[in-house]
């Protein structure tokens, strides 16, 4: 079972004293001593998984290596890069470039698709994310609240990719 608990009102904490999940200190102690060491040799994980009164509430889903870190993210023809001796694209410029040159010079007649998974307007889109917005509520820097759909940022990312 898998869950967004901090999508929960109130968070991860207010689940378990309402009753709709259970704090998993006594199981991780009874019956997962490789956990246990784990986070104990990994205080960076051992808080990310655990409310602020000290509660774990989700068992972790570790990667370990950074290969592995990866959970979204447009994917490119290799091959295609070394044929034409392009890098792999590291700037919303560099992209533009890359998509070009697949088109211009190897006939892509859609050089960019978005992986089914992942829409055009998903708050995930790395290419959005480029101009520092989603399309949905944020919270900025300075602790403001912003709508991302209403932000320079996310007309400049609609106009490129209309383009």
């Amino acid at each position: 079972m898998e869950y967004a608990w901090m999508d929960y009102p109130g968070g991860p904490e207010k689940a378990i004293s309402d009753g709709n999940i259970l704090a998993l200190n006594d199981i991780f102690e009874q019956y997962c001593p490789n956990i246990m060491k784990y986070l104990e040799e990994n205080p960076d994980i051992d808080k990310m998984i655990k409310t602020d009164e000290g509660h774990y509430y989700v068992f972790p889903f570790i990667r370990g290596d950074s290969k592995l870190c990866n959970t979204i993210g447009p994917m490119i023809r290799q091959d295609w890069l070394e044929e034409l001796n392009l890098e792999v694209p590291t700037t919303i410029d560099k992209w533009e470039n890359v998509l070009i040159a697949f088109r211009d010079q190897k006939g892509a007649s859609a050089p960019f698709c978005w992986e089914y998974t992942m829409g055009a307007l998903t708050n995930w889109n790395p290419f959005m994310l480029a101009y520092g917005v989603t399309r949905d509520f944020y919270l900025a820097d300075d602790g403001s609240v912003h709508f991302g759909a209403t932000e320079q940022g996310y007309k400049e990312y609609l106009t490129l990719f209309h383009k």
